[in-house]
């Protein structure tokens, strides 16, 4: 059952993010979109993620999945390539088209997914209202921004500040006991990013025990190594996996941990839903071989949400 929670959840991203206004039967430009088109004028541009028409064989995957009972390695491979199949040969025809349109001035970005099957771009009014005409395009959204969801309150992670009373809370010393302690396992965060030189992390990101850079952190803006300019992301890997020589902090304090920094990073970054996708698909898959695991989170921590009005 959680198997294919989970593959529904992937394979539905677009259809169970809050906030959406959705659209009526039969349009293909969502009624929040539609807003934002009619408060600009047919030259003018606005960033969009456009969800093809699928015609793909699911059912297929779910034989292959659930009824083969596959090892976890086979499974991750057959997922990962059913995903990129389905994204290439529903979108072949769109990308000519929109490449065509790339070079004619009236796309000015363009972006393929297959975690879900979408495209994202940037394109003129008049362009992406002759896009949603297409017999291949099932709806096209704005590219929603994404904020930074109830930051702490309290400061980054302290060295003297133990968590007894949070600790306590949830049980994690009999746990602990019991030899959980997070020891041969990933964890991940889709955060503001993490301080990679924090003494209580450094030594447990997977960049500092023999893993690829590229595979320990992925950051949009283009870092080369783990920075956190707001703090909510070291408190939270903190949370997760923190530990000192004086001190356990973390509740899974063996595990070692890498990241995506594509939340609310400061300055004057703006983030957006092509960003949690381009995590998704670094996260699912860092080393670009589906054939490997040990690059592969076991848990994903999301620290991000997209605003009701937008």
């Amino acid at each position: 059952m959680k198997k294919r929670v989970v593959l529904a959840f992937i394979l539905l991203i677009p259809l169970l993010i809050p906030g959406i206004i959705y659209p009526a039967p039969g349009a293909t430009i969502s009624k929040d979109l539609s807003i934002k088109l009619e408060q600009i004028n047919e030259n003018d541009y606005q960033s969009c993620i456009l969800i093809p028409k699928v015609y793909s064989d699911i059912d297929l995957l779910k034989y292959k999945l659930f009824n083969s009972k596959p090892t976890r390695k086979i499974r991750h491979n057959l997922f990962i390539s059913f995903l990129k199949q389905n994204a290439e040969s529903s979108q072949y025809n769109l990308l000519q088209y929109l490449q065509d349109k790339k070079r004619d001035g009236s796309v000015t970005s363009l972006k393929s997914f297959w975690i879900t099957n979408a495209i994202s771009l940037r394109a003129t009014k008049e362009e992406i209202r002759r896009i949603s005409r297409r017999p291949d395009v099932e709806i096209i959204y704005p590219d929603y921004p994404i904020f930074l969801v109830d930051p702490v309150s309290d400061p980054p992670l302290s060295l003297q500040d133990s968590g007894d009373k949070s600790l306590d809370a949830i049980g994690i010393r009999e746990v602990w006991k019991m030899g959980y302690t997070g020891k041969g396992r990933l964890v991940c965060s889709f955060d503001t990013g993490v301080e990679g030189t924090h003494p209580a992390l450094s030594d447990s990101w997977r960049g500092n025990n023999g893993g690829n850079l590229g595979c320990s952190w992925f950051d949009p803006f283009y870092s080369s190594t783990p920075t956190d300019l707001k703090g909510h992301g070291t408190h939270t890997m903190g949370v997760m996996v923190g530990k000192t020589e004086e001190d356990t902090i973390g509740v899974a304090f063996n595990a070692q941990w890498i990241c995506a920094g594509v939340v609310d990073r400061g300055k004057d970054f703006s983030s957006t839903i092509s960003d949690i996708l381009s995590a998704f698909e670094w996260a699912v898959d860092p080393d670009g071989n589906p054939e490997t695991l040990d690059d592969v989170p076991d848990v994903i921590n999301n620290s991000w949400g997209i605003p009701l009005l937008v």
